[in-house]
């Protein structure tokens, strides 16, 4: 028993600035103590003729004096203390979370700017992963960008704030090569799963499913055998739109191809359809409000089961502020029923006839307020000390699971 409290000490202050402010204000009461202390031995000499300061000052007890002082003192310290809010032992909680993993790969190529959803296809795409993730607080997510090239923008995580940084960075630049070859982000998203063997594997296509490069189906039955499914959601209509660009001069144009006609990107939503079914997944249209990915995960992804994900590990510490509030309050009760004069003696009662009155109660309701006021103090002391603490921080070990 004794060993197991020694292992779990772990002594300090939450907000130990709160121990220097107390020592200045111990200081202060005790130099305001000296001072009223002086000024009223000047007072007894300035009033009183010297032959009658001994009379005068007999029954004063200097010992009590300084004692209530002391609690005083020590009271106003102990409030400071328990502002400073310590902590004595700590304990360890341990919780395991579990989701799903979802790798998300998002087009970021010179068409995704096209404006036939607002206010384009990529900063509609962005908004509607931004409240997709929000969503999905116990799952782990990654990031794929893609153009001409793929890149691993953001590992599998369940640090959704630094999943959305990685969202909210994603522009047409993010990608130098241009193009648009989404065989290597489903070559990407192969690569990037391969760690978790034992984790069911899901890919969220988000694009307009121009393919440039042409090999998107065999990289797509390449990520079926790895046991990948896709979920293609296709951003934009298949009207299309042409394609905003601006000239070296920053004049705002259209992209021409070499012919130099203006370029209109559609939505290519037979391509997506293909490489779902080929995955074992499903297609949805975005819409303008991204209401495609709900749908995917609504109906394909959210059914089913979750899978452990994190180990979580904290070492609480326990906030102890009722011991020392309670001593303060013990030690003002104390200072409050101690008298710095001795009582004098009730004069006699002259003998008259009838019957006797019965003697003063005042000393005796004194001392029984002497003996109960710290009694109750101590009932005060001992319920906080074994009753409930609050947890005020913890340290967190994460271990995610692959």
């Amino acid at each position: 028993m004794i060993s197991e409290l020694w292992n779990k000490l772990d002594p300090g202050f939450f907000a130990p600035v709160w121990l220097l402010i107390g020592l200045v204000a111990v200081i202060a009461v005790v130099l305001l103590e000296i001072g009223a202390r002086r000024r009223r031995n000047q007072a007894v000499r300035l009033f009183a003729a010297s032959h009658l300061i001994a009379a005068l000052t007999g029954s004063v007890s200097p010992l009590k004096r300084l004692l209530k002082g002391v609690l005083l003192a020590a009271a106003v310290g102990l409030l400071f203390v328990a502002m400073a809010r310590p902590h004595l032992l700590f304990d360890w909680s341990e919780e395991s979370r579990s989701g799903l993993d979802i790798l998300l790969a998002v087009d970021c190529s010179k068409s995704m700017l096209t404006e036939d959803v607002k206010p384009n296809r990529l900063e509609r795409a962005q908004l509607a992963i931004a409240d997709f993730a929000d969503r999905l607080p116990d799952n782990r997510l990654g990031l794929i960008a893609f153009a001409g090239d793929a890149f691993l923008q953001c590992p599998l995580t369940l640090d959704h704030d630094a999943f959305q940084t990685a969202v909210r960075e994603l522009d047409t630049d993010t990608i130098p090569r241009p193009g648009t070859d989404i065989a290597a982000a489903i070559d990407q998203a192969v690569d990037a799963l391969r760690s978790q063997p034992n984790n069911m594997k899901f890919l969220i296509l988000v694009t307009d499913g121009e393919d440039l490069e042409g090999r998107v189906l065999d990289a797509a039955r390449n990520a079926a055998q790895a046991g990948l499914k896709i979920y293609t959601v296709g951003v934009g209509t298949p009207e299309g739109d042409r394609i905003p660009e601006r000239d070296d001069s920053g004049i705002l144009g259209f992209h021409r191809d070499l012919s130099g006609q203006e370029v209109v990107s559609k939505l290519d939503e037979n391509t997506l359809r293909q490489i779902a079914a080929i995955t074992g997944g499903a297609y949805a249209e975005l819409g303008q409000r991204g209401e495609g990915l709900d749908e995917i995960y609504r109906r394909y992804i959210e059914p089913l089961p979750k899978q452990n994900l994190e180990e979580r590990r904290e070492k609480i510490r326990i906030e102890r502020f009722e011991w020392p509030l309670a001593l303060a309050i013990l030690f003002l009760m104390w200072e409050f029923i101690i008298k710095d004069r001795a009582e004098s003696p009730a004069p006699a009662a002259p003998a008259l006839s009838g019957p006797a009155r019965p003697p003063p109660r005042r000393r005796t309701v004194r001392n029984t307020a002497a003996a109960a006021t710290p009694l109750l103090a101590l009932g005060l002391f001992f319920s906080c000390a074994f009753g409930p603490a609050r947890a005020a921080e913890a340290d967190t070990d994460t271990a995610e699971r692959g």
